[in-house]
């Protein structure tokens, strides 16, 4: 069996940088990832935990899958609209899918 480095070209761009999470009783300072490659805006549970981020269950779970196709979690919540604040100036307001990050908490 062989391993072979992906193409530049085809590698998603990730990127660590200071934001803060905002909502009606929150205001959190954080490093968030920014993952071109990922289809989804997700949160570590531990983070949603520790912060009491209000969470509401999703209309159908949704299965989360690793680029090579690895099943990675089952995910049921969402989170209430959060504003997020990166680089002091780009600001969106985004629902986040909790999701156990053990070696990378997110976001």
């Amino acid at each position: 069996m062989s391993h072979t480095q992906p193409s530049p070209s085809l590698t998603p761009s990730r990127t660590l940088v200071e934001a803060r999470l905002f909502s009606n009783e929150l205001s959190l300072p954080l490093k968030a990832l920014l993952d071109s490659g990922s289809d989804e805006n997700f949160i570590d549970t531990d983070l949603v935990t520790q912060n009491n981020i209000p969470l509401t269950l999703l209309p159908q779970p949704r299965e989360v899958s690793a680029l090579d196709g690895r099943h990675l979690a089952e995910i049921n919540h969402q989170t209430q609209p959060l504003t997020l604040v990166a680089s002091g100036k780009h600001r969106e307001t985004l629902q986040f899918l909790p999701i156990s990050s053990p070696h990378s908490p997110l976001p």
